[in-house]
């Protein structure tokens, strides 16, 4: 991968806000294609794409990375059993059926993955 140049915090900020614009703008796209959950698809997708990209460059950080989420998950969603998401009956499924590639998204699944907040949009 190649690094580009640092940016400052403003920066980087502005450069989120960015991308989950983005991120809605795909689940947008997904929910014309009638996908039934586009907004956690989008989600998850980019999640499990950060973590990759993490895992490949930095195992240590990603691992770290790993459990700080778990924690925040706990934090974010109290009394929720993630281990028992409503998805939970689907994974196993896909699991069965799926490929490597498939199965690492499938696991982002399970684990309950979800974002919650708003992005300004200047369409209104």
């Amino acid at each position: 991968m190649v690094v580009p140049e640092t940016v400052t915090d403003e920066e980087f900020a502005a450069h989120q806000i960015e991308f989950l614009r983005r991120v809605f703008a795909h689940s947008a796209y997904l929910r014309e294609q009638s996908r039934p959950t586009p907004v956690s698809d989008a989600f998850l997708a980019a999640v499990v794409g950060l973590m990759e990209a993490l895992d490949i460059n930095a195992p240590d950080d990603a691992q770290r990375c790993a459990l700080q989420l778990q924690r925040i998950f706990k934090s974010v969603f109290p009394g929720s059993n993630l281990e028992a998401h409503p998805c939970e009956s689907r994974v196993g499924a896909a699991k069965a059926n799926a490929g490597k590639e498939d199965a690492v998204q499938v696991d982002a699944m399970q684990a309950g993955v979800g974002q919650t907040g708003h992005v300004d949009d200047d369409t209104g």
